[in-house]
């Protein structure tokens, strides 16, 4: 067996081998067949709709439960599993035998909609995947639907399996809180108060630990009040479940190999491609594959009693204005989904302080704009609205907002990383199941056998990469270039040219962020990185630099060249060479106002507005096939309609990644252009307090519940923010310096209009002293804001203290020496703030 080794970890991974690369991935499935053959397996009919599938060696174990239950009718499901606790699938096949109505997943297909060889085909394909599965330790139901068109296969993972993959993932549970010494709350004062607005809070007594099956008891879930029963059913969370068996389908598919390796035979895992649940289903030899909710978002019951799903839908689709309840969204939806609702919330939380700065300047200018009735009929005359005396501290405070809001950030990441235990995810990940290898060498850590994907293969993969994405880029600059120059070649009037090339330019920018984000995701999987983590980073790169020149090209151009490029560039006098108003602040305006708003719009529109309509549009559909369904399941076993029967109705999930581009987006359009339009923060806090609520009203009403993934940070987006903060200084400056009207006005006013030698020599001097102000403050803030809390790291070393004196009774006796003098010095406690 070859292994992928780092430090300490080992873990399997697969390889092509080059012997393969000739052969069309169609005929591995054959190829490997007899690999398959020794799994025997056995199917049982339940009942006449229903079927399990079994390894022989578990028929005999299914037979005993069933005496069982017949033997003892009244016996709940939880009391069958503790009987037969011994048996590690007992657990699985005891829902089986007792109906249990919330599987693991589902995977559908439909076998008489296929014509007869491609049918035959598809059986062969489908057998053999669930027999991959069946030996990687699941269990299969299956369920045809009352019209006996589809096939619903119900996967359950055993108890065991869990454990073990658990223990194989390194999560980290939390150890029961009697195991564990309680320590003293921090008095409230003033700094407690200023940690209170902007720090996330944390829950001191906490204890985890890496799980360990042998050590189950001492974890919470686990305490030996329960029965084993209630403990192989609840101790994981649904979300956690789904993350398990989830990556236990994906990795079913390796199978031992032997190649030759220089004569010498070597052992290693490779992958069926033909037979991974994504080819299957686009294949169509699967026709959907999805995890369940964990009941209806409607319930009556009292809070206590109602699923989480009807908990979320109480305390934070349907609540007023609160902080969201990010426990549960991690426990129901796992640490990725739940990061960007904690990144979300809080991003938008501070958006109030740029919003207030935003509204008082614009206030300020209405005033101006009233004392002095400076404003006339042309568009360029509401420029004062931003551009007035108010604009340049506004400019030095958004670039000082963005450090700040980075550094609370990272603090505010740092407690989520202990509350959730992710610390060390990134340290512990697993290879994804795509990863491969193509070269065996020797591990200098271990000096055993690992397979590498080669640094050279790497480069040129890379190279393909950077070639496609700078051919993507250019194309992006000429559809610029052509929607700003072509509507003023046909265009007489000059706003209503700008207007028009403004709104071509947004509907190329959504078109080719369509495009785009295909061509991203090939090309990364081409690059075929090692870990989820590395995966993720790399498409975040490739997406923002193109993210980046397609909504801010226009911006720069009028930013940077629009004076005198395009007379240049076409030598056409009849196009104007400098900005279509009084200066290019409005322009500029304008520009980021149109693309800014119409994006949230269009996000709006797309993520909310359209599924929404779809589902109104078959609701009645949809309605009259649920109430047929119901009454055909009354009439069975089901007293009432099944889950996956109303989950697949509804849509399904979008990337996460998605929603953090447009937010880091929105991000830029603040920082690097804010000072042309101050009230862009207004409508950044309205569109995302919106987003909070529509989003969390999207995952709980309208879609599908999302194969949960972990997350310890914000990845490669935590960098690009940090750069887009940098590069903000230089812009807000040159912005200040170059466009604004009451900067120029003042500059004029000191050194002439006759010389403008020495108006660019003022401009670039403020310039430099503006950057330089800025990014020392910048540097001071980054210096003292640290990046882990105080209380963080004291919550970090109390738990790895507990964690010690989990099995103990009682701490150590203080074994430091104390000298006093006689009568005169007392050894007293200090009280904790």
């Amino acid at each position: 067996m070859a292994y992928y080794s780092e430090g300490e970890k080992s873990v399997e991974i697969s390889i092509i081998d080059s012997q393969f690369k000739d052969h069309r991935q169609e005929d591995f499935l054959y190829d490997f067949e007899e690999e398959l053959d020794y799994v025997k397996i056995t199917i049982i009919e339940i009942e006449e709709h229903r079927k399990l599938l079994l390894l022989n060696e578990d028929v005999k174990l299914y037979e005993e439960i069933c005496l069982w239950k017949e033997s003892n009718p009244k016996k709940s499901l939880a009391k069958a599993i503790e009987n037969f606790a011994k048996f590690k699938t007992a657990d699985a096949i005891a829902k089986v035998i007792y109906n249990y109505e919330f599987p693991d997943c589902i995977i559908k297909f439909n076998e008489k909609g296929d014509k007869k060889a491609k049918r035959v085909n598809n059986q062969r394909k489908r057998l053999n995947f669930e027999k991959l599965l069946l030996r990687a330790g699941l269990i299969l139901e299956f369920e045809l639907d009352p019209d006996r068109i589809f096939t619903y296969v119900k996967v359950i993972a055993p108890f065991e399996k869990l454990c073990s993959q658990a223990e194989k993932q390194k999560f980290k549970m939390e150890i029961a809180t009697e195991k564990a010494l309680k320590f003293p709350k921090r008095r409230f004062n003033f700094f407690s108060l200023i940690s209170y607005m902007f720090d996330y809070k944390v829950d001191l007594n906490k204890k985890s630990a890496v799980f360990k099956r042998d050590r189950l008891r001492s974890f919470k879930g686990g305490d030996p009040s329960k029965s084993e029963g209630e403990i192989r059913l609840n101790f994981f969370s649904s979300a956690r479940r789904i993350l398990m068996v989830h990556n236990i389908i994906n990795c079913a598919t390796r199978i031992n190999n032997q190649i030759n390796v220089n004569g010498k035979t070597v052992t290693v895992r490779k992958t069926i491609k033909s037979l991974e649940i994504e080819t299957l289903l686009k294949k169509k030899v699967f026709r959907d594959f999805y995890s369940l909710h964990d009941g209806p978002f409607k319930s009556n019951l009292p809070y206590d009693q109602k699923n989480l799903r009807a908990k979320l839908d109480q305390k934070w689709v349907k609540s007023k204005i609160r902080t969201q309840p990010l426990k549960k969204i991690r426990n129901y939806f796992g640490e990725k989904l739940a990061l960007y609702f904690a990144w979300l919330g809080f991003y938008t939380s501070w958006l109030s302080i740029a919003t207030f700065g935003g509204v008082i300047v614009v206030i300020y200018g209405l005033v101006e704009i009233l004392r002095h009735e400076t404003i006339n009929d042309e568009i360029g005359g509401f420029s004062i609205l931003y551009d007035n005396v108010l604009t340049v501290p506004y400019a030095f405070i958004m670039a000082v907002w963005a450090t700040i809001f980075l550094e609370y950030w990272k603090r505010a990441n740092a407690a989520i990383q202990h509350e959730w235990d992710c610390i060390e995810f990134e340290k512990d990940e697993l290879p994804r199941p795509k990863f491969y290898g193509t070269v065996l060498v020797k591990s200098p850590i271990t000096m055993k056998d690992e397979i590498i994907f080669p640094f050279s293969e790497k480069i040129k993969r890379y190279l393909v990469s950077f070639v496609v994405i700078l051919f993507c880029i250019s194309v992006v600059l000429f559809s610029v270039g052509f929607f700003i120059v072509y509507p003023k070649l046909w265009i007489e009037d000059d706003t209503l040219a700008f207007f028009a090339s403004s709104f071509a330019n947004l509907i190329s920018i959504i078109i080719l962020n369509k495009l785009y984000s295909y061509i991203a995701v090939w090309l990364t999987n081409l690059e075929n990185h090692r870990t989820d983590t590395e995966y993720e980073d790399a498409l975040i790169i490739k997406t923002f630099l193109f993210e980046f020149v397609n909504n801010y090209a226009a911006l720069f151009y009028i930013f940077i060249f629009k004076q005198g490029l395009m007379k240049t560039i076409l030598h056409s006098n009849s196009i104007q060479s400098q900005c279509d108003y009084d200066n290019c602040m409005t322009d500029l305006a304008l520009q980021l106002a149109i693309i800014f708003i119409g994006r949230q719009a269009w996000a709006q529109f797309t993520e909310i507005f359209i599924p929404w309509i779809r589902l109104k549009y078959n609701k009645k559909k949809n309605q009259k096939e649920l109430e047929e369904l119901q009454k055909i399941y009354a009439a069975s076993s089901h007293s009432k309609l099944p889950q996956w029967v109303m989950d697949e109705k509804l849509l399904k999930t979008d990337s996460v990644q998605e929603e953090y581009t447009e937010l880091v987006l929105q991000f830029g359009f603040l920082t690097l252009f804010g000072p042309a339009f101050p009230l862009a923060s207004l409508f950044a806090f309205l569109n995302n307090f919106s987003e909070i609520r529509s989003d969390a009203f999207k995952y709980i009403h309208l879609s599908r519940r999302p194969f949960c993934g972990q997350a310890q940070d914000l990845g490669a987006w935590e960098s690009i923010l940090q750069l887009i903060s940098l590069l903000s200084v230089l812009t807000n400056a040159i912005i200040i310096a170059f466009y604004s009207t009451w900067m120029t006005d003042k500059f004029e006013k000191h050194l002439g209009q006759d010389n403008p030698d020495r108006l660019l020599v003022a401009r670039l001097t403020f310039i430099i002293l503006f950057e330089h102000l800025v990014f020392g403050i910048k540097t001071i803030f980054t210096y003292i804001i640290s990046d882990i809390p105080k209380e963080v790291r004291i919550a970090i070393e109390r738990e790895q203290y507990n964690i010690k004196l989990q099995l103990k009774d009682k701490p150590p006796v203080l074994d430091e020496i104390f000298v006093t003098k006689k009568h005169k010095t007392r050894l007293r406690r200090m009280k904790t703030r």
